[in-house]
């Protein structure tokens, strides 16, 4: 092929003109026969400008099926081109529809929502691309597959379809979700009500628990306040079986906890509390009134059976160390460990049953057992003790805690009292730089 597009024309002229060169010369010369020659020069002149014509017209054919092919290349390209970005479009909105929905406010809705508005506006622009390829695709099905692309118009038209019908899905869990959070925000301001109610109520209680037991001061020769001290131990063992009824105020909010719990809403934007904050205010109250119960069942004790403040100290002590579980009772087994740290190994088997006053679940065994209180506890030990209750006793056991000095540390009240008692001592000893004379206090008791 030369460079103008014709075989071997070049080479054809040359031997043409060649040809015409000798028969010049021989012309010139005579040695030929004129006509014949002449004649067959005109036939070869003739031909070659048929064939240098049927070369330009096949030339011509050439450039048109070349041109023609280009123009489907093009149009293939342009087509896979288009193809490929509407596949990745389909491709990811189709992942963005299908993944799963965690919400939990309206507003994480809210914006779940715009995203489905969006793609409804863009469905509509992409199945108008859609059909767009199909009609370039009919124009180009006579030249066979596109070897460019292997998404074609049709399978592009179904994953469009797949896209609509995994949003309208998304619509659909969408109103559900909806319609969750809404009750599930109901259900967390009623929470919220309650809890507050709740409070209220154990505010109101507590303020009335301190307004009708105030600091009492029990005295071994003053017969009143030892009447009063029994009615007030009366009227708080009577306050402390009503825990339960107390704690049916927590009845509705924990109702609506557990309905919460199932819809696996932890979160609460309306209140700090939760079922265990409740439950643990309440279980304040109940150790108010068991602190309340053991501080006169001690004065008690120290005023009406042989128990020095000493002793009493050591006593509470050991009661409320093996009081594991803090209900103010110990089963047989804590019992005998308080005993024997006491240094009582004797076997008190029989004492035990004799004074246990309740009964309790041992948090081992699960059994329900017998159990001796702190007050039973005092008057098993006063038996056990047999010594006189004295002034000198009185004084001698605040001496022994102060180590010998006329005044009593503050920190040893928190380290020989149990908060409540502490809590009396030092409301009823002079404070003298941050420690206590308990002079004052040895005088009121024994009246002197």
């Amino acid at each position: 092929m030369t460079s103008d597009g014709l075989p071997h024309q070049a080479s054809h002229d040359e031997s043409r003109r060649a040809l015409g060169a000798l028969y010049d010369e021989l012309t010139t010369m005579g040695s030929l026969r004129q006509d014949p020659l002449s004649k067959r020069k005109e036939q070869i002149d003739s031909s070659f400008a048929a064939l240098v014509e049927a070369a330009g017209a096949y030339r011509a054919d050439l450039e048109e099926v070349l041109a023609q092919q280009t123009k489907i290349e093009e149009g293939r390209l342009a087509v896979a081109k288009r193809a490929e970005m509407l596949n990745r479009w389909l491709e990811e909105t189709t992942d963005a529809m299908s993944e799963v929905m965690q919400i939990e406010t309206m507003r994480e809705a809210d914006g779940i929502d715009e995203a489905l508005k969006t793609f409804r506006a863009e469905e509509r622009t992409r199945r108008a691309e859609c059909e767009a390829l199909a009609a370039l695709e009919a124009t180009l099905a006579s030249s066979g597959p596109n070897p460019y692309t292997r998404f074609v118009a049709a399978d592009l038209r179904s994953a469009l379809d797949g896209a609509v019908a995994a949003a309208d899905d998304r619509t659909s869990m969408l109103a559900l979700e909806r319609v969750k959070i809404s009750e599930a925000d109901q259900q967390k301001r009623r929470f919220a009500e309650r809890a507050s109610a709740a409070l209220t109520f154990l505010a109101a209680e507590k303020a009335k628990l301190e307004a009708s037991t105030p600091t009492l001061l029990i005295s071994s020769d003053d017969a009143d306040s030892i009447a009063a001290g029994h009615a007030r131990k009366t009227q708080l063992e009577e306050y402390a079986t009503r825990a339960a009824e107390r704690a049916e105020q927590l009845a509705p909010a924990q109702e609506l906890a557990d309905a919460l719990f199932a819809m696996a809403e932890m979160d609460n934007p309306y209140t700090r509390q939760s079922m265990a904050s409740l439950k643990s205010a309440f279980d304040q109250l109940e150790q108010l009134v068991r602190d309340k119960l053991s501080l006169v069942s001690g004065q008690l004790a120290r005023a009406t059976m042989d128990i020095t403040p000493e002793q009493m100290a050591e006593l509470e002590k050991a009661f409320s160390h093996f009081d594991r579980d803090k209900s103010g009772k110990l089963n047989k087994f804590e019992f005998g460990a308080a005993m024997k740290s006491l240094d009582h190994e004797n076997d008190l088997d029989e004492e035990f049953d004799k004074f246990a006053d309740g009964t309790g679940r041992n948090p081992d065994t699960g059994a329900t057992e017998g159990t001796i209180s702190f007050d039973a506890f005092i008057r098993l030990m006063q038996k056990i003790y047999k010594v006189d209750d004295t002034p000198d006793a009185l004084n001698g056991a605040f001496r022994t805690l102060s180590n010998g000095k006329d005044v009593l540390p503050a920190e040893e009240l928190d380290k020989y009292f149990n908060p409540a008692h502490a809590a009396f001592l030092r409301e009823s000893l002079a404070e003298v730089e941050g420690s206590f004379d308990y002079s004052a206090f040895y005088r009121k008791v024994y009246n002197k």
